[in-house]
């Protein structure tokens, strides 16, 4: 009986390009998808129905989650109904004691013999008791990495949302883009550092040069934006034409402070966020954001993993899902620019 690691042989692709063909995943290209459906064919492979794999009946998959996003949330639940996994989201808050509650919960899970496989979403601590012990399931992780044995991480391309972000502000005609990040560089994530190099690149590509003083250091809340906003007006003789924040969290609190304290978004000052939060489009200015397809994002983790889990993908891999940048008025045209430029075009 032929498998999908003779469909994956016969079409060129990997064992996880062919799973996600029969599951209807939009990142694999139309010729990439034409050329697995005539391998099924040739070798004769006909998926089984979903919902009646025996591998997987009666097995959960458990969502490790400090973070609440409802999109995503709900791309798992699709994906993995799908495959006919039941879905557990653990929720760590931030306090002592979460962590090992949570893998109460696993060792609870796994006197039944239930977990299939484990999701850690934006897991960014790095506690080795807790990560060694969640290594005995497949692990995919979601939105951000730590180092595991195999690591296996479904995002968005950070570095190259910051890229766009920064290109973007450089084509309005802004020159001195500072971006918030946390201060020590040892205590930043994964994707904090992606994003970093990405607005760096950006402006080198561009001919700019990335200064020290355009690093602007803030927590990621919307005390931290207020606070490093409010100093950054105070202090800098020679303020920035743009800036771009990490999330739209800290872009919210940026961009109110600067207009509270007189100045004008985007004439003065370009502000952009990524995340793409609900709302953006509602405020005064509406924000500039790098809209992230978290739901996407959700459905793809569940069938990596069930990838995983089934033996068709067994080394390591990102899968990065396309992201958008939501142009808006916080970051339009320079106003003095665009003048200039209207009137030379009407001579």
């Amino acid at each position: 009986m032929a498998t999908i690691l003779d469909v994956a042989r016969e079409a060129d692709v990997s064992p996880a390009t062919v799973s996600r063909v029969i599951n209807n995943s939009f990142l694999v290209s139309e010729e990439k998808q034409q050329r697995v459906y005539e391998a099924m064919q040739k070798v004769g492979y006909v998926p089984a129905p979903k919902h009646r794999s025996p591998k997987i009946e009666g097995k959960l998959l458990v969502a490790v989650t400090n973070m609440i996003n409802y999109d995503l949330f709900d791309g798992m639940q699709s994906s993995a109904a799908d495959l006919g996994y039941g879905l557990v989201f653990a929720h760590i808050p931030d306090r002592p004691g979460a962590l090992k509650e949570t893998t109460q919960l696993l060792k609870l899970l796994d006197e039944g013999k239930q977990v299939a496989g484990i999701l850690l979403m934006n897991y960014i601590e790095t506690e080795p008791g807790f990560l060694k012990y969640i290594q005995k399931y497949p692990v995919v992780q979601v939105m951000e990495s730590v180092e595991l044995n195999n690591n296996y991480l479904v995002s968005t391309d950070d570095y190259q949302a910051a890229y766009d972000a920064v290109t973007h502000l450089i084509k309005q005609g802004r020159k001195r883009i500072a971006i918030y990040v946390t201060k020590l560089p040892e205590n930043r994530t994964n994707f904090e550092k992606q994003r970093l190099h990405g607005y760096t690149a950006a402006l080198l590509d561009n001919g700019l040069e990335p200064l020290d003083e355009l690093l602007r250091y803030s927590d990621f809340n919307l005390e931290g934006a207020v606070y490093t906003t409010k100093k950054m007006l105070q202090t800098m003789e020679c303020l920035p034409d743009a800036i771009l924040c990490m999330t739209d969290t800290v872009a919210r609190g940026c961009m109110k402070t600067l207009i509270d304290c007189g100045v004008m978004v985007p004439d003065e000052i370009a502000v952009v966020g990524i995340d793409d939060l609900e709302g953006n489009d509602y405020l005064r200015p509406s924000l500039t954001s790098v809209a992230q397809a978290f739901d996407i994002i959700g459905e793809e983790s569940v069938r990596l993993l069930h990838s995983v889990i089934a033996g068709e993908t067994t080394i390591g891999r990102k899968i990065y899902v396309p992201h958008k940048l939501m142009v808006r008025e916080s970051s339009t045209v320079i106003k003095q620019q665009a003048t200039t430029e209207e009137a030379s075009h009407s001579k």
